[in-house]
């Protein structure tokens, strides 16, 4: 089951990558990809995802955002705080305030 998740992380990744390399990728593809980091408990490459779409212009909606939040969880407090703090606050400067979801 754990090589079946790494193969189809690895897919979405590709996609995403070409992708944003020929027409433009879509919020889904990201989002695919920030949820297959976030299910390996790689909040680093999770985020690193967020901030490569507003790098390409395509804007994170609330699905990714909470994604990527999820994806902190592996951090633990207190170390997990200042990277939520600074999400929660990215996601109120991009897309209004945060839903209920992301507390």
């Amino acid at each position: 089951a754990l090589r079946r998740l790494v193969v189809q992380g690895r897919r979405a990744c590709a996609i995403v990558d070409a992708e944003s390399s020929s027409r433009g990728a879509d919020v889904v593809a990201f989002g695919m990809e920030i949820a297959q980091h976030a299910r390996a408990s790689e909040w680093a490459r999770a985020l690193d995802v967020l901030h490569r779409m507003a790098a390409v212009g395509v804007p994170a909606n609330v699905v990714c955002y909470n994604t990527a939040l999820a994806s902190l969880s592996a951090l633990g407090p207190p170390s997990v705080l200042g990277r939520v703090e600074g999400l929660l606050a990215s996601m109120a400067e991009r897309r209004g305030a945060p839903g209920i979801a992301a507390y």
